[in-house]
């Protein structure tokens, strides 16, 4: 199976707003770990408490692998940015500033 990645290029926006995710489910055997993990790169500090609050399914140990799955996901992002920034195909240097603000906020939040 292959490593589950949600990137900026799965989110759809309409007019700045959320309008849709593409979603490779069979990457991440429906975890909703995923779901809170991408939820967790996206929206500003503070609003995590909302968002779970309205999610489905929330229960402490999902929550906790969220964050853990967020960081992963923001390593990736900068190493896909760094290799953009140095040109090696496959790269892409606009990916790394979304990693480092998701590091950036996970360091700040629980």
């Amino acid at each position: 199976m292959a490593p589950c990645r949600h990137a900026p290029s799965h989110i759809v926006t309409l007019d700045g707003n959320l309008a849709g995710v593409i979603d490779f489910g069979e990457l991440c055997a429906g975890d909703p770990a995923t779901d809170i993990a991408s939820a967790r790169m996206l929206l500003p500090p503070g609003a995590m408490p909302r968002f779970l609050g309205a999610y489905a399914a929330t229960e402490p140990a999902m929550i906790l692998r969220s964050g853990r799955k967020a960081v992963q996901f923001a390593l990736n992002l900068i190493a896909i940015g760094k290799a953009g920034e140095r040109g090696p195909r496959g790269g892409q240097p606009t990916w790394g500033p979304a990693g480092r603000r998701t590091l950036d906020h996970r360091l700040l939040v629980s």
